[in-house]
């Protein structure tokens, strides 16, 4: 676990301070509850998956492409919709937009597999919806701690 805090506090380094204490914050928060966050480094790309009992719920990603970005892979949306009703319009915003999805390879045609879920720009912006982002994963939790 050092090691993966360690590698999560390099890769937002970059970002400005109160983005970084945020981003740390969801980090510490979703580990207490008991998520495991497992660090995926391809070429110039930095994934931070955090997954309760295996189910991907959010990342951080960091790419040289895409620039930073919480991705948020949600299953039970529908079961809340009133409370998304109260999110910042910028979050409500992304939600609408649907998932989106990696790389298309032209020349095959198909996708490459790669499914971002709903990016988040890990950005000042973010400051305005931490509390619906938090309020959102813990949505998220609650659902897969009943299945």
């Amino acid at each position: 676990e050092a090691d993966v805090l360690s590698i999560v506090q390099d890769t937002i380094k970059p970002l400005p301070a109160e983005v970084q204490s945020f981003a740390l914050h969801l980090h510490h928060r979703y580990l207490d509850k008991g998520f495991t966050c497992a660090v995926e480094i391809k070429g110039f790309h930095i994934y931070s998956r955090y997954c309760y009992k295996r189910k991907e719920v959010w990342g951080i990603n960091a790419s040289l492409n895409n620039g930073y970005h919480i991705n948020v892979k949600p299953v039970k949306m529908d079961e809340y919709t009133d409370t998304i009703k109260t999110f910042a319009p910028y979050l409500r915003e992304i939600i609408a937009q649907g998932y989106g999805c990696g790389r298309k390879r032209a020349e095959i045609g198909h996708c490459d597999g790669g499914c971002r879920g709903l990016p988040i720009p890990l950005d000042n912006s973010v400051l305005d919806m931490k509390d619906d982002i938090v309020s959102w994963f813990d949505h998220e939790l609650s659902y897969l701690q009943r299945k």
